[in-house]
């Protein structure tokens, strides 16, 4: 076989980048969402911490673009022959719902913020034009959306790891090498 041929042993290094600061802008985002609701009205940093919140997010939505772009444009690693083939849909299934549901949050939170009556979506500093309109109805609807779907993620999320633990455990072949 020629190189060209050959089949590739792990996601490219723009994948690998990606995947692992998707993960912790995950985990940045979800942290900074649950304790900036847990605040008081009258704690003096709580909207600091909402633009903060909203800036990452803008990110996030822009990097998921450009995460979604490469991989559509990039090979994909097949995974071990000691994988099933159920477990092989299942788990194109369930980065399938990743990405869904990475852009479902980052999208309703974008959505909802851009929204809201008489306030700009906020990018570090700077204010994002208002791109589709205000409703107050359409905020809140997008709001309710918005603090739902992160649980339905991070359960998605600790499938994906428990996933890969089993796939450590169980095939001693199928190390992190793929995505590492």
């Amino acid at each position: 076989m020629s190189n060209n041929t050959q089949p590739i042993k792990n996601y490219n290094l723009a994948m690998r980048m990606i995947h692992w600061a998707s993960g912790l802008m995950l985990l940045a985002m979800i942290c900074s969402g649950f304790y900036m609701v847990s605040l008081d009205r009258a704690v003096s940093y709580k909207y600091n911490i909402y633009h903060i919140h909203k800036s990452i997010g803008v990110l996030v939505l822009m990097i998921l673009i450009i995460r979604i772009i490469v991989r559509l444009s990039s090979k994909i690693p097949q995974l071990p022959n000691e994988v099933s083939k159920i477990e092989q849909i299942i788990s194109k299934l369930a980065h399938f719902i990743l990405y869904a549901g990475f852009l479902a949050v980052a999208a309703s939170g974008f959505l909802m913020a851009d929204a809201s009556p008489g306030k700009a979506v906020p990018l570090f500093g700077w204010s994002l034009p208002n791109l589709f309109g205000k409703s107050k109805d359409l905020a809140r609807t997008l709001h309710s959306i918005h603090v739902v779907l992160p649980y339905w993620v991070l359960g998605v999320v600790g499938l994906h790891i428990l996933g890969a633990i089993k796939n450590i455990i169980c095939y001693k072949t199928y190390k992190f090498k793929r995505i590492w």
